[in-house]
């Protein structure tokens, strides 16, 4: 009878127990994102002491531990971003949110981490105040992360001086990783207190106080929980890492490794990067750009509905208005200049992706094609449609051009920048309706577009792709000139001014001009490399990095990847040779030179602010215009011989 008591009671805790952790990872798992499957938002900050009595040995072990925290950790700016401090004489950043958008990195900068032990001063405390005031301010840039301190150090005291010292704002959790060697030393100077206390006691308190394990036989890896005040806990180092991921409740799931496939293709990564397997791990991991009109109406609105948080929602729309005011105000400045052009606008393009990816981790720009659509650009069940997954079609006339339909209508969506209104009166392509002044209300922040023309076509792109390495000059020119400026006129409003990169559109067309470099640059060696190296180690206006840097879209800056897949649908080719509009700009070439010349000035330079764009480089343009956008078929020796004699 008495064992099945026993039993029965041994049931009865099971079941306990049981819906104890069912409750626990019924928590966890709210905090796991819907839909894709990525990790929760999470702020994960490291704060390692590297005050004097931190030895070689303990800082190893705190590295190793962050190390292979890390792996269980989705790291990207819409999932984990990693912040990593040392405090010492002073409360230094190593890097914070911010600075690093991927795995590759963080490991990185971590495996370069060196111990410089200093000794505390007596301001320690009040770095300790600021650093934390600092993070928590940094911590404020993105809407639903958690924080997540985790301090490392072999000082036992330090638990009680920072549950005394530093206001933790509501929701952020303190976790002390505590090193081995100092909760032993606590643990013998606690056990002799207690040893000297028992002699007085009688002879039963020492018979079960000579019981006790010895501290020295105590397992290594144990784990001892303890709670200091409200705000703190402990976890004793080292320690597996599965205990650290329960005690801060996050998913015990390693991030960046894989199962290799035996036929080669890529495996995705779970903010969709391109990766290779190797050994089991994710490497040469890419952000791949997909061409907008081949993308599935599900990933048009997943972007969509990401550009529209990014411009519309806080705490995002103010560091984006921020950003994007960077276009503005250097837009005469050099940015549109042939040293800075490309790779200007190949940095701006990784830093908006990164915004976007805050969002949702799996984002990048797409681009459009605006070559396979020259027959006809404008055409509304494409890029252009009103539905949710689509840009929203052409300016209203009557009201200055202003969009009323779709996402971007004027009535859901405003552009950040007031315009000057002689900058609406000269990028509007007909008139406005009224008086200026009487329409200042909604045209100040109204998306507006005026359809005009044609985009350059498929065929002067391929051309243009056969210019050789040796003349990137007239590359640059054809890029800046008979492509950029020519498509910011066709597409018309907004686009025809100093506040184009306020609008959707203007993503998705540099975007395209990217992939035209990148296309380029992949046909050898030379053309990857080649660029006005004479200005190469000059930083490029906003940015702390120079020209030659962002050449390279294998190896760019804080180790981005991006490559472009190809516009699958190769019918456009076909069609567009066969329907060929009379006004086609490829048939320029057969126009009387006074027409053609007309043209050109009134609809691709007048329009379009191009500050100082020098009278040599029109004259080139015009020219390339002439060989490259001239109707017929031409081989890569024809154009050549044209072009260079």
């Amino acid at each position: 009878m008495q064992f099945y008591r026993v039993l029965l009671l041994v049931v009865i805790l099971n079941v306990i127990a049981q819906n104890h952790c069912h409750r626990k990872n019924h928590s966890r798992k709210r905090r796991i994102k819907n839909g894709s499957g990525v990790a929760e938002k999470i702020d994960l900050v490291f704060i390692i002491d590297e005050s004097e009595g931190m030895s070689k040995n303990d800082f190893e072990i705190s590295v190793k531990a962050m190390y292979k925290l890390l792996k269980h950790f989705s790291i990207s700016p819409g999932t984990t971003r990693v912040g990593l401090y040392t405090v010492g004489r002073k409360f230094k950043k190593h890097f914070e949110f911010r600075d690093h958008v991927n795995r590759e990195c963080v490991m990185k900068s971590i495996r370069k981490l060196v111990l410089k032990t200093s000794p505390r001063n007596k301001n320690f405390t009040e770095n300790l105040r600021t650093g934390f005031d600092e993070i928590k301010e940094k911590h404020t840039d993105i809407e639903g992360q958690r924080l997540i301190y985790l301090y490392i150090t072999n000082k036992p005291e330090d638990v009680k001086l920072i549950n005394s010292e530093v206001e933790l704002e509501n929701g952020s959790e303190m976790t002390v990783l505590l090193l081995e060697k100092a909760v032993l030393l606590n643990e013998k100077h606690r056990h002799h207190k207690t040893k000297a206390k028992e002699r007085s006691h009688s002879s039963h308190h020492k018979k079960e106080t000579s019981k006790r394990t010895p501290v020295s036989e105590k397992p290594s890896k144990k784990v001892t929980i303890e709670r200091a005040g409200s705000k703190i806990q402990v976890v004793n180092l080292p320690v597996e890492t599965e205990h650290i991921l329960y005690k801060i409740n996050v998913e015990n799931k390693q991030y960046g490794v894989c199962e290799h496939k035996k036929d080669g293709s890529p495996v995705m990564d779970e903010c969709d990067r391109h990766c290779t397997c190797v050994n089991q791990k994710l490497t040469n991991c890419y952000r791949l750009r997909k061409e907008f009109t081949s993308m599935t109406s599900e990933e048009r609105r997943r972007y969509l509905k990401a550009y529209k948080t990014l411009t519309t929602k806080s705490p995002y729309k103010d560091t984006y208005e921020r950003f994007i005011f960077m276009h503005y105000k250097y837009f005469c400045w050099g940015i549109h200049n042939r040293e800075m052009f490309l790779p200007w606008h190949r940095w701006y393009l990784s830093i908006m992706e990164d915004l976007l990816r805050q969002i949702d981790c799996g984002i990048t720009i797409p681009y459009w094609d605006w070559s396979y659509a020259s027959h006809d650009p404008w055409n509304r069940t494409n890029l252009w449609r009103s539905s949710d997954d689509g840009l929203g079609p052409n300016g209203n006339r009557y009201k200055g051009y202003c969009v009323q339909k779709g996402l971007f209508r004027e009535s859901q969506w405003k552009t950040p920048y007031w315009e000057d209104p002689m900058d609406i009166v000269l990028s509007s392509a007909d008139q406005l309706g009224g008086d200026i002044e009487d329409q200042r209300g909604h045209l100040a922040f109204c998306l507006r577009r005026a359809f005009k023309g044609h985009t350059p076509s498929y065929i002067s792109v391929q051309r243009t792709l056969l210019l050789p390495a040796r003349h990137f000059k007239d590359f640059d020119i054809q890029m800046r000139h008979n492509f950029h400026d020519r498509v910011h006129n066709t597409i018309g409003g907004t686009m025809c001014t100093h506040y184009a990169a306020d609008t959707p559109e203007f993503h998705f067309h540099h975007s395209f001009l990217d992939k035209i470099w990148f296309k380029w640059q992949s046909i050898s060696s030379d053309h990857k490399w080649v660029h006005f190296l004479q200005r190469n180690h000059t930083k490029m206006l906003g940015t702390e990095y120079n020209q030659f840097e962002y050449t390279n879209c294998d190896n760019l800056p804080r180790c981005i990847k991006v490559t472009y897949k190809d516009f699958p649908n190769r019918k456009h080719t076909k069609r567009h040779r066969e329907r060929r509009s009379p006004i086609d700009i490829d048939s320029m070439g057969r126009m009387t030179k006074d027409y053609w010349q007309s043209y050109l000035n009134d609809s691709w330079y007048s329009s379009f602010p191009n500050c100082s764009r020098s009278k040599i480089e029109k004259k080139r343009a015009k020219f390339l215009h002439s060989i490259l956008d001239g109707p017929g078929e031409a081989s890569a020796e024809d154009l050549r011989h044209k072009l260079y004699g």
